[in-house]
């Protein structure tokens, strides 16, 4: 379940990343500012809004070289992502290789990012790939042992159950399905936190 879903996050994002690269093809020989009002007013928004006219502003500034290396960096990560997410979903192991080796990679960007400037956007989603990297490594080291698959994504449910736990240790969810490497995770943390006083 978990793989289809990585499978299919990667193909729409695939997709959407190879139609930017398109668009970026297609302003390469219009005037970027006509071309962009043309859109707003087929999509029914009004350029002359502030939020609009400020995206408007921003985007004068791109210069042609600028937009064809964006295109054809967007075609490049669009190529990988459908290659992920078609290796993903034919449950490849190359494909969990692949995924873990590109979601690493921007780990320490996202931990620089998030060290320079904390938001709940970007702790979320060095959260979820680390989650991803741990469930595909875990996942491949659970295969390579002959151990259940399903029993993984049992831990993976229970990780997620703690990590819904607040400061006291009480659940944000329901406590069951706790498995017992996760129940003893959760116990030793809840002999390192201190209780508030009552």
């Amino acid at each position: 379940m978990i793989l289809k879903l990585l499978a299919a996050y990667y193909v729409l994002q695939g997709l959407l990343l190879a139609a930017l690269g398109f668009g970026g093809v297609i302003l390469l020989d219009h005037d970027h500012i006509l071309v962009m009002k043309h859109w707003l007013h087929v999509i029914h928004l009004d350029p002359e809004n502030r939020y609009m006219h400020a995206l408007l502003a921003k985007f004068l500034l791109i210069e042609d070289h600028q937009l064809e290396a964006l295109s054809i960096g967007s075609f490049v990560y669009a190529a990988v992502a459908l290659i992920q997410g078609g290796g993903l979903l034919y449950r490849q192991r190359w494909a969990s290789y692949l995924t873990v080796i590109v979601i690493a990679s921007f780990l320490p960007l996202e931990l620089s990012a998030v060290m320079e400037h904390m938001t709940t956007l970007r702790v979320t989603a060095l959260g979820v790939n680390g989650l991803v990297v741990w469930y595909l490594v875990a996942r491949e080291l659970h295969v390579r042992r002959g151990i259940n698959v399903s029993s993984l994504q049992a831990e993976m449910g229970s990780l997620v159950n703690f990590l819904n736990q607040d400061a006291c240790g009480r659940h944000r969810v329901s406590p069951e399905g706790v498995t017992p490497g996760i129940y003893r995770l959760i116990a030793s943390s809840k002999q390192r936190v201190r209780r508030p006083p009552k």
